[in-house]
């Protein structure tokens, strides 16, 4: 099962705290996994402190979420978040990039 997660053009990290409530708040609700479909286009760079912030998000959520899939990102946002990535494995194993939503969709959890 996969969770559509659409952002708005310019988006900031009380955004994406109040999804991550929700995603587990729905998460704790379910024994299945669940994978993430964040639609993060229009976004031109990602906030700022985005290290600090996207391994906190990953941190909190539960066991059940599987893959999260940043579809639309520009190529810069896509560097950015690949370098968090990079200096924790376990997000490395867990982020995917997707250019729409029809090629993430194809991905095999979602």
């Amino acid at each position: 099962m996969a969770l559509l997660l659409d952002f708005p053009d310019e988006w900031t990290w009380d955004d994406l705290y109040l999804i991550e409530g929700a995603v587990c708040e729905h998460a704790a609700t379910v024994t299945h996994a669940i994978d993430l479909v964040y639609l993060v286009e229009g976004q031109k760079s990602l906030p700022k402190n985005y290290f600090r912030h996207l391994r906190s998000v990953a941190d909190r959520y539960p066991d059940n979420v599987g893959l999260v899939i940043w579809t639309g990102c520009n190529r810069l946002a896509v560097e950015m978040i690949r370098s968090v990535a990079r200096s924790y494995p376990d997000l490395a194993q867990r982020y995917a990039f997707a250019e729409d939503l029809a090629e993430a969709l194809r991905y095999p959890g979602p």
